[in-house]
């Protein structure tokens, strides 16, 4: 564990020779060091460059804590480029603030018509908090349409992250609210959507998302016994591929501010065949009843049940680039099986004992009438990460 180190009153020319000796010092005693700015008032170039000689030492350095001020001369000298660098923490408290989406990690709020919050859910580590900040300032940098926050907060004694959106609403409240623009919503939506899997991640910077579904492996064959073999299988053997997917793309988690379409809740940025993004419009629109989920479906999305076949029929119009009343209801078909498995393995982003149970409860359900039977199409369907249409 890191070693907290203080940054304290004001480093200047005067004392910054004094301070580079005792920063390097307790690197030396302590091994990695985290930075505390909650003391600091100011720093010049002098000091700026002592931090600049603890990051030839220290691979990854962080600063907590950094008041406005201070954060304004960090920003200046470049030094938010390259390490990184928190804000101190807005202590808030929900006022009866309007959900625009709940995702896998957390609820985003619109706070006002210019703000949103992203209120993590109880539990959280900051670390997450920051590797999801992370994961969005590399798609920001990588040309997907999504905005960074710029403050941590504290609402009780959850993690929170601010973003400012200007005349925001979310697409969910925009379908639902706005049934006229309803086919120019679902144009631009399908269109970012395809703009994003044409976008090729050459850093390898994101991770793939079927490892990191594999890595609750043991959950799932704890839960499913004997069939566990199937599932794990023909995922571990699925398509692989290092263009980019959001992991969690429903309308909740896409903000309209100021006429453009967004991303939020980038915890699931990463990797893979489109397929899987597909999957997750499908998951929440259509398969949610089949699982008893279609209120926290609602929540998530932010579209009301009955829209849901009108919104699928209307995605996969667009996404597949057909009318065919014929192949959607095959790709509707292919799609339910394609689910059932993912299922098995995006169940794991909710705690394990929810996961536990929904093994016993539905897993077995789901095998013995999904997936067993139509084995054979489930593994050629992620085997080429497409549907057979």
């Amino acid at each position: 564990m890191a070693k907290v180190y203080e940054l304290k009153g004001e480093i200047d020319s005067f004392n910054a020779k004094e301070f580079e000796e005792d920063l390097l010092k307790a690197f030396e005693e302590n091994g990695e060091l985290l930075l505390d700015a909650s003391q600091l008032e100011y720093m010049s170039s002098s000091g700026i460059r002592a931090l600049v000689k603890l990051s030839r030492l220290q691979e990854e350095i962080r600063i907590d804590n950094v008041n406005d001020a201070m954060f304004s001369i960090f920003y200046s000298s470049g030094l938010t480029e390259i390490f990184t660098i928190n804000r101190e923490m807005v202590k808030m408290e929900n006022d009866n603030w309007d959900v625009a989406g709940v995702g896998a990690s957390g609820t985003v709020y619109k706070i006002n018509n210019d703000t949103a919050i992203k209120v993590y859910k109880e539990g959280t580590k900051f670390e997450y908090v920051n590797q999801e900040r992370e994961l969005a300032r590399q798609a920001f940098i990588s040309g997907v349409p999504t905005i960074i926050p710029n403050r941590n907060a504290m609402v009780g004694d959850q993690y929170a992250t601010i973003f400012e959106l200007v005349n925001s609403t979310s697409l969910g409240e925009a379908l639902t609210n706005e049934p006229d623009r309803f086919d120019e919503l679902m144009d631009d939506y399908v269109r970012m959507i395809q703009d994003l899997h044409s976008i090729e991640d050459r850093k390898e910077f994101f991770p793939n998302l079927q490892d990191l579904w594999l890595q609750s492996e043991y959950i799932i064959r704890e839960g499913l016994g004997k069939d566990a073999e199937l599932v794990i299988d023909i995922y571990k053997n699925s398509k692989r591929s290092r263009y980019l997917l959001h992991g969690d793309i429903h309308p909740g988690n896409v903000m309209i501010s100021d006429g453009e379409m967004v991303l939020v809740d980038m915890a699931s940025m990463s990797t893979g065949p489109e397929l899987l993004d597909a999957i997750t419009v499908y998951r929440l629109s259509m398969f949610a009843k089949d699982v008893g989920l279609l209120e926290a479906a609602e929540e998530s999305m932010g579209i009301k049940k009955e829209m849901f076949e009108k919104f699928w029929k209307a995605f996969a119009t667009r996404y597949y680039d057909t009318t065919d009343e014929a192949v959607i209801e095959e790709i509707t078909r292919q799609m339910y099986l394609a689910t059932a498995l993912d299922l098995m393995f995006s169940i794991n982003t909710i705690p394990p004992e929810n996961a536990r149970n929904y093994y016993r409860i539905v897993g077995g359900k789901i095998m013995d009438s999904i997936i067993t039977p139509n084995k054979d199409l489930i593994r050629k369907i992620f085997a080429e990460g497409k549907l057979q249409i």
